[in-house]
């Protein structure tokens, strides 16, 4: 794989916002840990599937990352859940740079959700029953695609993809945090 300097760049000015999710997210230990990582999920990516298709798809774009509401959902009526609905911060996606911003938050946490999937099978949980969602995401193997398409974007404003990658990552912490307060 060749060193991107944008992927860098994204990685560099938004890790405090990564750091910030992830340790709002925690391990997951437990089922009760597990159950809050669901339903955090599941309300941040149906709201982020729907921002995702109703936003102009870049020309030079690889593939539409995959839509994992549905797997979410089912997930969460595996454990007897139902989905949450709260109010979410809508992510700028009006250029092609911010859709690749906020993509590479998508697109990068399969990396992470190889972790996640293995303490999901600890507690018992797989791709056929209750952790769908992360089978899928680990599964699909398009991070290398991703970053090809986001070298070779032309013109491409690193401002405006930044400020969508942490609107993203702001996304998700407001899912958590109304998950909390509920």
């Amino acid at each position: 794989m060749s060193v991107s300097a944008r992927r860098f760049a994204l990685r560099d000015q938004t890790r405090t916002n990564h750091e910030s999710l992830d340790s709002m997210v925690g391990g997951l230990t437990d089922r009760a840990t597990y159950v809050r990582y669901l339903r955090g999920m599941a309300l941040f990516r149906a709201h982020v599937d729907v921002l995702l298709q109703e936003a102009s798809w870049p020309e030079d774009g690889p593939a539409r990352p995959a839509a994992l509401g549905t797997a979410l959902y089912a997930d969460l009526a595996d454990l007897a859940l139902t989905p949450d609905v709260f109010p979410l911060p809508d992510i700028p996606l009006d250029s092609a740079s911010s859709w690749f911003g906020a993509v590479y938050v998508l697109e990068g946490s399969a990396l992470g959700a190889k972790l996640l999937r293995r303490q999901a099978e600890a507690l018992g949980f797989d791709g056929a029953f209750g952790a769908r969602h992360l089978a899928a995401q680990t599964d699909a193997g398009t991070w290398p695609l991703f970053l090809a398409a986001l070298d070779k974007l032309s013109p491409y404003d690193e401002a405006q993809s930044i400020a969508a990658a942490r609107s993203t990552f702001a996304c998700a912490r407001a899912a958590f945090r109304a998950i909390d307060a509920a």
